[in-house]
Order: C-alpha cells, then structure tokens, then sequence
C-alpha cells in the first residue's frame, strides 16, 4: 500500500489579501434628485402664421359726380372723425341750389293762392288733409321740397369727410380728376383683430378669452398680446 500525502500551500494569505482590496473600497453615494409635485395650469401653445385686420376699415368715395377742387390729406395722414379730405368743384351744385330755392318760392305762392282758392286763409290747419296732398302736388310744391332737398344734398355731398378716426390710404386721387371711384382708404388702426388658420385638431384648444401673442415678422423683439 502506497501513503497518499495532501498539502495545503497559502490559504491564509489569499484570504488577508481579499480583505485588504475590500478595506481599500469606498462607495460612490448615489445622488438622487427630487421635486415637489404640485397641481398646476399646463399651458399649451398653437403657433399659426396670420394677419392683422382693422376693425374698422373703408374705401371713401364722392356720393355726386364732378371734379375735383382739392385734396387736403396724403397717404399716412391721421385724421378724426369729421374732418374734411377732399372737395368737390361747388360751383354746378351752387346753380342747382339756386334753381331750387327759387322753383321753391313760386311753388309757394301757387300753393297760397290755391288754398285761398278754396276759401282757406294762410292757416292750412283748417284743411282737409286730402285736399291739402292734392294741392301740393298740382302747384309743383311737392316736387319743390324734393329737389331743394337734393340740391342741398348735391352741395353738401361736394365734401368728402372721414367717418371715424383713422389713417389715409391708398390715395389715387389729386386735383382736377373725375370723382369717379374710390378716392382713398381709411384705416382705424386703433384696434385690430387676428385672423390666423387652425388646424382642425387644434380647434379644442382654442377658446373664448385665450390669450393671443402677436410677434411681427419685422421686428420679433416686439411682442403684442
């Protein structure tokens, strides 16, 4: 029979050497981050190119034909409301006033003598009312009163005045030109609206009092809301 004989070599020494490498290590801490949660409004942005509208906007135009006398604006103007942009030439409205006064007195006395006439005096409150229709339109009375009236219109309307407050626009016209067409544009660029698309997706999003900030294409750093 053969001895088997076992040895064992370094055991102790393996062990302190791993104690010594876990000795060595020190843990990196794990930084965590945290935020306290809190209800609030999420809000969401829908960005559209679009345009500004005035409100109130009007191409100005004569009511009466004629030519043109002078033109007191020019493009860029402020006006306010009343104030006079143009006029016409007066002076075939001023003859067609005149005729009309004087039609006027004669379709008067006619009228008188017509009521007396009839044994009325100069009180027509005492006349019957049919009586007094017809006779006004037999002596021409009632077509005197209508074309003073449009005469008074005619000389009235040889002024172009501006409807509200605005600027001048567009202006084509100068003096001694036909009044035909449009003289100017009168923009109130005091209050405008946005018009902009949306997509069909987006039109939950957008309600009735949502806020809407305009930033021009020329000048980004101004911002209107």
């Amino acid at each position: 029979m053969i001895p088997l004989i076992f040895a064992c070599k370094g055991g102790k020494q393996e062990s302190t050497d791993s104690e010594a490498a876990k000795a060595g290590y020190s843990a990196k801490p794990n930084i965590v981050e945290t935020i306290v949660l809190k209800k609030e409004n999420f809000d969401l942005q829908v960005i559209s190119n679009g345009k500004l509208r005035a409100t109130r906007k009007s191409e100005l135009s004569f009511r009466a034909d004629g030519v043109i006398d002078r033109v007191l604006v020019k493009n860029g103007q402020t006006v306010s409301k009343g104030d006079a942009i143009a006029f016409l030439d007066k002076q075939q409205a001023m003859y067609l006033l005149d005729a009309a006064k004087q039609k006027m007195e004669k379709s008067k006395l006619d009228f008188a003598d017509a009521i007396i006439g009839y044994g009325y005096g100069k009180d027509t409150s005492k006349v019957p009312k049919d009586l007094l229709e017809i006779t006004k339109i037999r002596t021409g009375y009632s077509n005197a009163v209508s074309d003073l009236s449009n005469a008074e219109n005619t000389l009235k309307n040889t002024a172009l005045q501006a409807p509200f407050d605005g600027k001048i626009a567009n202006l084509t016209k100068k003096a001694f030109e036909s009044s035909s067409g449009i003289i100017c544009t009168l923009i109130d660029d005091s209050r405008f609206e946005t018009d902009f698309n949306l997509l069909e997706s987006e039109i939950s999003f957008v309600k009735i009092g949502s806020s809407v900030l305009i930033v021009p294409f020329s000048n980004p750093e101004k911002q209107y809301r």
